[in-house]
């Protein structure tokens, strides 16, 4: 299996030394402030970051190879006035917070908060949604202010509601907003808005409602012509070469499902370059300056779900590197939600 693995990675790493030495040469003119290294923020709170790895790992795994959640566990931030990560939990009381404080190493670096809302339950009404309409934006739990997040682009705010309402007898904790992110409706603390379904509303199961449908999805994976190994790979002289034979238009990238997105970025032949660089932050901002999957792939609300489900082909011969990409992408996406909770984004 090593000697397999090292055949397989030998044209990629080959890439990978080429970029080294690009990146080398440009180095002192670059500018980009995504090339800084790690933020500030996130090297002051790298004890609670550890702890909420700590936490991950401590978890089973479902049968799609997610993790599966305590029931009292309601989601996670990091607080950057205390640096703390803070676990919000259904139940606060002194007995389940000690079973918590078991998980840590370092339990001091936690605080705990109670909410309403179970992430299991978060997660289901999320998937309900993603699952039954097209047309949103953005379909994505904010864990912190403990409610479904959903961006409507240009849909209208009713529309928006009308389509939840199909779906949702009871009211749901919920915040609306526009591609601009600004808030256009908000439930209260209990999640009363008011949306309970009614008769002549469409449905998903509704033949009237297919105009509603998003289409247009592309199902399959981008398939790169030129790759590592070939006679035509071996020609090119340049990192810019490199990037121009595997390009993917964005458009093509954007009208994709995420799980055709995310093995078009398995598969970009380029991928390896996100390790040449002292931190992973660092190569993810690297590469994506040339490859539009990886900003794309962040975006989508159901990356996560999508990168813990998904098996790579036991007959890839290029299985064994793309297991590791696979779960430094999974960690810096982990990461990066984190970071971005605890600014309230």
């Amino acid at each position: 299996m090593k000697h397999k693995f090292l055949r397989a990675a030998y044209p990629i790493l080959t890439s990978l030394l080429l970029l080294s030495a690009v990146t080398a040469e440009r180095a002192s003119v670059s500018t980009s402030p995504n090339l800084a290294g790690p933020s500030a923020a996130v090297i002051q709170q790298q004890p609670a970051i550890d702890a909420y790895r700590e936490f991950q790992s401590s978890l089973a795994s479902d049968a799609a190879g997610g993790y599966r959640y305590p029931d009292t566990y309601g989601g996670a931030y990091l607080d950057p006035e205390t640096g703390r990560l803070c676990i919000l939990l259904t139940d606060c009381s002194a007995e389940t917070a000690a079973a918590y404080d078991q998980l840590f190493s370092g339990p001091s670096v936690v605080a705990y908060q109670e909410v309403e809302y179970a992430y299991n339950a978060l997660s289901s009404m999320q998937k309900e949604i993603a699952d039954r309409w097209d047309g949103f934006t953005t379909i994505a739990i904010d864990q912190k202010a403990n409610r479904i997040k959903v961006g409507v682009g240009d849909m209208d705010l009713a529309e928006a509601e009308r389509r939840i309402q199909a779906l949702f007898a009871e009211p749901i904790p919920l915040t609306v907003t526009n591609e601009s992110g600004t808030v256009l409706h908000a439930s209260e603390p209990d999640g009363a808005l008011g949306l309970e379904a009614a008769p002549d509303v469409l449905t998903p199961d509704d033949p009237s409602a297919d105009s509603l449908a998003a289409d247009g999805l592309i199902d399959e994976p981008h398939v790169y012509a030129v790759r590592p190994g070939m006679d035509e790979w071996a020609e090119y002289g340049s990192l810019t070469q490199m990037a121009e034979a595997c390009d993917v238009p964005v458009e093509e990238l954007q009208q994709m499902t995420t799980r055709a997105l995310y093995q078009t970025v398995l598969d970009y032949p380029l991928l390896i370059n996100i390790c040449a660089f002292n931190d992973l932050q660092t190569g993810i901002a690297s590469v994506s300056q040339y490859f539009g999957g990886l900003p794309e792939l962040f975006s989508r609300p159901d990356a996560l779900e999508v990168m813990r489900g998904y098996q790579i082909a036991e007959d890839d011969e290029d299985a064994d590197i793309k297991a590791i990409l696979a779960g430094y992408l999974q960690n810096y996406y982990d990461v990066m939600n984190l970071s971005q909770m605890s600014k309230g984004e």
